[in-house]
C-alpha cells in the first residue's frame, strides 16, 4: 500500500470510529434518570446540540473520505446519504434501548447537522485547499486544478 492508500484508510477509520462513538452514546439507557424536571429543558438543549454536532462531524468525515476516493462533487450526496442512513439506523437502534425512544425529530436534527458538516467541508475546500492546490500546481507547472481535485 502506498501513502495515499494509508491516508484514505485512516480517514475511513476515523469515520468508523466516530460512528462507533455515536452508537455507544445512543446505547446508554435512561440518560435523564434522577434529574429534576426543571433541568430537563437544559438537557434537551444539550441533546439537540449533541445530535447536530455528532452528525455534522460524521458527514464531514465521510465527505473527506469519499473525496479522497476521487468522487469529486459526488462525495457530497454520497456522504449525506450514508450519514442519513446511519441516523435512521441509530434511531431504530434507540427504539430497542431501555429508557430511550426513537424520534423522527432527532433524524431531522441529524439532517441539519449533516448539512452543516458538509457546508463546513465545502467552505474549507474553497478557502484552504483549492488555493493551496493552485499554488502548488503553479510552482510545478501543471496549471490550475479543477474543483474536483480538491481533497476536501
Amino acid at each position: 500500500m502506498n501513502a495515499q492508500h494509508w491516508r484514505v484508510l485512516f480517514v475511513f477509520v476515523l469515520a468508523l470510529g466516530w460512528m462507533g462513538l455515536i452508537f455507544y452514546l445512543s446505547s446508554q439507557s435512561e440518560p435523564y434518570r434522577g434529574t429534576p424536571a426543571q433541568d430537563r429543558a437544559g438537557q434537551d438543549l444539550v441533546s439537540y446540540v449533541g445530535h447536530i454536532a455528532e452528525f455534522g462531524i460524521l458527514a464531514f468525515l465521510l465527505r473527506w473520505a469519499f473525496a479522497m476516493l476521487r468522487l469529486g462533487r459526488w462525495s457530497y450526496p454520497v456522504a449525506l446519504l450514508f450519514t442519513m442512513l446511519f441516523a435512521v439506523g441509530d434511531e431504530f437502534h434507540q427504539s430497542f434501548t431501555p429508557g430511550r425512544t426513537s424520534s423522527s425529530s432527532d433524524v431531522g436534527l441529524d439532517a441539519i447537522g449533516a448539512f452543516g458538516g458538509l457546508a463546513v467541508s465545502a467552505a474549507m475546500g474553497l478557502i484552504f485547499f483549492i488555493p493551496l492546490l493552485r499554488w502548488r500546481n503553479r510552482r510545478s507547472g501543471k496549471g490550475l486544478p479543477s474543483v474536483r481535485e480538491a481533497p476536501l
